[in-house]
């Protein structure tokens, strides 16, 4: 069964094995809604570690400690995470935080959401 939680600033559900977050448009994604995110995620997984589909489309900018943040508070419980944002800028951008914050889990960036599933589902 399909399981879905919708907050102010994400949508999650599962479909099988695979935990997909879904960012609503945030203007600006500081600490505080970097950590009520992952508070979420936390609560929903209820203790399963789990490989993540994150679609980032929403987020137009962060702050550098939401970043760290989420780079590393935001690895707990994951196996590996797909990120997937089409926007040029956006990619750009993703790439150097990557660069930048070594997450503790397999993480790639996508710009076509089927290579981030099958990312997922390789073992």
């Amino acid at each position: 069964m399909e399981r879905v939680l919708e907050t102010e600033f994400c949508k999650f559900w599962t479909d099988g094995d695979i935990l997909y977050i879904i960012y609503k448009p945030i203007e600006y994604l500081d600490i505080d809604i970097a950590k009520n995110i992952v508070s979420s995620r936390l609560r929903f997984q209820q203790g399963r570690k789990q490989v993540i589909f994150c679609d980032t489309r929403g987020i137009m900018d962060s702050s550098k400690i939401a970043r760290d943040y989420l780079a590393l508070e935001g690895s707990i419980l994951t196996q590996k995470i797909a990120i997937f944002d089409d926007r040029k800028f956006a990619t750009v951008m993703l790439k150097y935080y990557l660069f930048r914050n070594v997450p503790i889990v397999p993480t790639a960036i996508f710009t076509n959401r089927d290579d981030a599933i099958t990312f997922l589902r390789i073992n």
